[in-house]
């Protein structure tokens, strides 16, 4: 067996990440990284104990092209002898109803087909092909945007069911093992055009900084990730501990959707834990941590320490934060419609 299918199987026995008799959604876009993981699994079906089911979701945005890539995904995953699902979804249609990016509906698009055929097999992962390159990629990318240490811990080996084999191994490995088996591929012109930040990351900063910084970056950022995961997860703990304790009896009383914290209690806490406290908050009661920012917690701060500029804050999520006396209090926003003449 060569390399890279033992450090495969090291990060998957290491993290957990799949086990004797699992089924296994492979996301399969046709490109260099989710064949090798395609392949790769392919070659440990056995030896694992797994099932293999090949999902592909054409995004409908580059035509006749991406049929074709379609028809080659089934073609492979026929002859490796795995069953295939292929999904069609006008992306760009979702992208305006959802008023987001190409890049985030075509995601969200993915991860639900993903999970929808996870749960119509009653398979326990979903494997996706995100390797080293990816996360550091992730982390810069968070970086630039201004991010915590959420953000610098980059992507985890696995959340919920989504689990990455290929976190560990280079892009310089894949294309090796790719070339050592003959393992055909498709390439998307698309990851090349420079109007998108990740591409400018991917063939801009990240050769800039090794040629003039560091030669081993992508692994030294891995690395560091992987530090500030575990120092996070701490943290974590910690914020939900001190949650616990800033949160009112009298909560119960609030409408359904809400929360109410001691603002005393809550300033006794390191400012550090203040922070958190609050995402930790907001994320139970919106489901969604990423629609709030940095200047959200920050008014909401504002808002407990020194509420000069008014005693009530409007949020994402429909959400809005108040003060009322030494309270501090979190709840969904009423709106109340203007009576008809």
């Amino acid at each position: 067996m060569n390399d890279f299918l033992e450090k495969l199987k090291l990060t998957i026995n290491r993290h957990m990440l799949i086990g004797p008799g699992d089924g296994v959604v492979v996301a399969v876009s046709g490109g260099p990284d989710s064949m090798a993981l395609l392949h790769s699994l392919v070659s440990l079906r056995e030896e694992l104990g797994i099932r293999l089911q090949v999902v592909h979701v054409n995004h409908c945005l580059r035509g006749e092209e991406a049929d074709q890539e379609a028809a080659f995904v089934q073609e492979i995953a026929a002859s490796w002898d795995v069953p295939v699902k292929v999904y069609r979804v006008e992306v760009a249609q979702l992208a305006q109803k959802w008023r987001c990016s190409l890049q985030e509906a075509g995601r969200r698009v993915r991860y639900q087909a993903l999970e929808e055929t996870a749960q119509a097999l009653s398979y326990q992962r979903i494997a996706v092909a995100h390797h080293a390159q990816d996360q550091a990629e992730t982390i810069l990318e968070n970086i630039l945007r201004g991010s915590g240490l959420t953000g610098l811990g980059g992507m985890r080996y696995q959340r919920g069911s989504v689990v990455r084999p290929l976190l560990d191994l280079t892009r310089e490995e894949i294309e090796r093992y790719l070339k050592e088996n003959q393992i055909p591929y498709c390439l998307d012109p698309s990851n090349q055009k420079l109007v998108y930040l990740r591409n400018r990351i991917r063939l801009e900063l990240i050769p800039y900084l090794q040629e003039k910084y560091n030669p081993n970056i992508v692994i030294g950022l891995n690395r560091m990730a992987e530090i500030i995961r575990d120092d996070n997860d701490l943290l974590e703990e910690l914020a939900a501990e001190s949650a616990q304790r800033c949160l009112l009896e009298a909560e119960s009383a609030l409408p359904t959707g809400s929360a109410a914290l001691s603002i005393p209690q809550l300033l006794r806490e390191p400012v550090a834990l203040r922070r958190r406290v609050l995402r930790w908050i907001l994320g139970k009661l919106s489901g969604d941590l990423r629609q709030f920012s940095y200047d959200h917690i920050e008014r909401l701060l504002e808002l407990a320490v020194n509420p000069v500029g008014g005693r009530r804050i409007y949020l994402p999520g429909n959400l809005q934060g108040r003060r009322e006396y030494n309270r501090l209090i979190i709840e969904t926003r009423v709106v109340r419609r203007k009576k008809e003449r």
